[in-house]
């Protein structure tokens, strides 16, 4: 863990630097530091709320890819309390304001996750669901966003008591990992997912 934070310190200056010497960044380069800054910022404090001030409308990280990002690290934190915090993913298709391709994978990840917390929904529902859409996550192509879907998951799993799909879950997280971390932690975000609260109105 030491050494994790070390490699947190030092790409924190590194981008801090990037971002006040490099006055010549294109906007979309500069707006993808400043949310990699928030992020690794968030790995460390678990406070949603500089990341949730950054996707508020009128901002230039209002956009259909960070807001379905930062909804699904609410999903993931240790607490519930960000879950009231971010948008409806299914009313992201009513903004006029926001470019939303309905076939999009990670958005249909993040939608079925939040919809595993709504509990008008039977809970044999939600399970069916989520496993039908973890099985199209090759459909991310992307490991970081592999990763971040697997965390929600294995979260929202372990607080519904679904301990053995749980494990299957935490297993693919760890692996992930390993391999964005280059075998340093099986753990990359610090989440300790094993030790989620049980949701009592699963």
């Amino acid at each position: 863990m030491h050494q994790t934070n070390i490699n947190i310190a030092n790409l924190f200056l590194t981008m801090a630097e990037l971002l006040q010497k490099d006055r010549q960044l294109s906007k979309p380069i500069r707006n993808e530091l400043i949310w990699e800054l928030t992020l690794l910022e968030l790995l460390q404090s678990h406070d949603l709320n500089p990341m949730l001030k950054l996707i508020k409308k009128g901002s230039e990280h209002y956009r259909t890819s960070y807001i379905i990002e930062a909804s699904l690290w609410a999903l993931v934190m240790p607490s519930k309390q960000w879950l009231s915090r971010i948008p409806i993913l299914e009313n992201l298709k009513r903004r006029k304001d926001l470019q939303l391709e309905k076939s999009d994978p990670f958005f249909l990840m993040a939608k079925t996750l939040q919809q595993c917390y709504d509990y008008d929904i039977p809970l044999v529902h939600r399970i069916r669901n989520l496993g039908q859409r973890l099985s199209e996550i090759r459909r991310l192509v992307n490991i970081d966003k592999e990763v971040l879907v697997w965390a929600a998951a294995s979260r929202w799993l372990i607080r519904a008591r679904c301990e053995s799909l749980a494990r299957l879950t935490l297993s693919e997280y760890r692996a992930r990992s390993w391999t964005l971390s280059d075998g340093q932690s099986d753990d990359i975000f610090n989440l300790n997912l094993s030790q989620s609260e049980p949701d009592p109105s699963s």
